[in-house]
């Protein structure tokens, strides 16, 4: 599974809340243009895909103040969530600036998050489980 690096193009803050990204150089694996995803807010941990992303294909973040790169690190689908900070087991999922559940499995940068490595807040979730 190849890894997301980040691009340097982001812009550094003293906000706590505001997830860390480490600047690295990525290629786009001969591919002249990125896929694209959406930030919604600084504490965020994830980004929400408004195009669809090929496994190794550049993808620009939009954060509202500032543009990531990151590669996908596998196909993912247009309106799915990628990870855009490395997300450990058990840590909490950031989208909308809350919790949406916790990491089942460790995440790495560029990965699909779906109900196969996070466990919901919202009962029974994607996955029709219960309580």
């Amino acid at each position: 599974m190849a890894s997301g690096r980040l691009d340097s193009r982001s812009s550094s803050t003293n906000d706590p809340d505001r997830v860390r990204l480490q600047p690295e150089i990525v290629g786009t694996r001969g591919r002249m243009t990125a896929a694209s995803a959406i930030r919604l807010a600084a504490k965020d941990n994830v980004a929400t895909m408004v195009s669809a992303a090929e496994d190794g294909q550049a993808v620009t973040i939009n954060t509202g103040t500032d543009r990531l790169l990151i590669n996908a690190a596998e196909k993912i689908p247009f309106g799915f969530k990628i990870a855009i900070a490395e997300i450990s087991a058990g840590e909490q999922i950031y989208k909308y600036g809350a919790s949406i559940g916790q990491a089942t499995a460790d995440i790495a940068v560029g990965t699909l998050v779906h109900v196969h490595n996070l466990a919901g807040l919202r009962a029974g979730g994607d996955t029709g489980r219960t309580g």
